[in-house]
């Protein structure tokens, strides 16, 4: 037969040529060449580096490609469009379970802790009782979610005032709920986040970059070693904070998925009371123009300002009746629970 061998023009071309593009849109194509490639006889020294280079580059992509695979973006929305009056509480629910974003118990009773955390009591649809846990429960199932963990409720936030008391008789609710609920020997539990003052938390999570590493000891899950990584808020644009949880740099990739967890705040005081803070539904953190003052939903750091002095986002900035502001004495750290 005749001899092959890779002229000028075909070294060309295959220098151009993305062998992970070409094999998933036009595997004929993909299969031919390197039938081709085959019948080469006389491989010269040239055709061997471009070949070896190839590879390696197809190589190198695919492992982006992997890490790509192991990594997602930490939901954060507003609760603003669940915010109307004439909405009752089981409609709300009834919106939350539509959203995409509600893919897990936590985030859906979030949702529910937000509304009546933020309307306290304006809405007289919001009734908290056995029916509206038979709801969650049902809810539940059907999309087949994992229990929350009691460690996450038995430390959520306590408003002590009698203006929040549906808010803590939410929580007690869920607690006594088995269905609901089970308790975890903090098996599903992170805590690994190292603890920030307000001052270190605003300048290492708001202001810069960020990488927490954690561990998880779920049995379900071979890599337990992840990574949180925070993306500052880039110029005047608060949508451009992103929180996205990836593999950890430490263990090699594994082919079984990244741990799907739900991530939380966690603050402490001085009197040794640690609270879970929701932020799933605080939307993302925005500042003023000098960078100072910072509000992350219904949280201020340090103290609130009038939300017309803070950069817009996409999403309504929500005017909260009651706020969060700091102490000196507070620490905070993310948490995760597995779902």
């Amino acid at each position: 037969g005749e001899k092959c061998v890779l002229d000028e023009n075909n070294r060309h071309l295959f220098k151009q040529l993305d062998l992970t593009l070409c094999s998933k849109a036009k595997p004929d194509v993909h299969k031919r060449l390197f039938s081709v490639m085959e019948g080469i006889e006389d491989m010269q020294k040239e055709d061997f580096k471009l070949i070896l280079g190839k590879l390696e580059q197809n190589t190198a992509k695919k492992r982006a490609l992997a890490v790509e695979d192991l990594s997602y973006t930490v939901a954060l929305a507003s609760i603003a469009p669940y915010l109307a009056l004439d909405l009752n509480l089981e409609d709300v629910v009834d919106m939350l379970v539509a959203n995409d974003m509600v893919d897990n118990l936590y985030k859906l009773i979030e949702g529910i802790w937000v509304r009546l955390f933020n309307l306290n009591f304006k809405c007289h649809g919001d009734i908290v009782n056995e029916s509206l846990i038979e709801k969650l429960i049902s809810i539940k199932e059907q999309k087949d979610w994992r229990n929350v963990a009691y460690e996450y409720l038995d430390r959520f936030v306590d408003i002590r005032n009698n203006k929040f008391q549906n808010c803590s008789e939410f929580v007690e609710l869920l607690k006594n709920c088995s269905r609901l609920v089970s308790k975890s020997s903090g098996k599903i539990c992170s805590f690994g986040s190292v603890y920030k003052s307000p001052s270190e938390f605003k300048d290492e999570i708001f202001l810069k970059n960020n990488d927490e590493l954690f561990r998880i000891d779920d049995p379900e899950y071979a890599n337990p070693s992840f990574i949180l990584s925070t993306t500052a808020m880039k110029g005047d644009n608060p949508d451009s904070f992103q929180m996205r949880c990836r593999v950890s740099s430490e263990k090699p990739l594994h082919s079984d998925s990244l741990p799907k967890l739900h991530f939380a705040l966690e603050r402490s005081c001085k009197d040794d009371r640690w609270s879970i803070m929701p932020i799933t539904w605080c939307g993302k953190p925005t500042c003023d123009q000098n960078r100072t003052t910072w509000n992350w939903g219904y949280m201020w750091f340090p103290s609130r300002l009038d939300p017309h002095d803070m950069f817009k986002g996409k999403d309504e900035l929500i005017n909260w009746d009651i706020y969060f502001g700091q102490s000196s004495s507070y620490r905070y750290r993310f948490v995760s629970f597995s779902v």
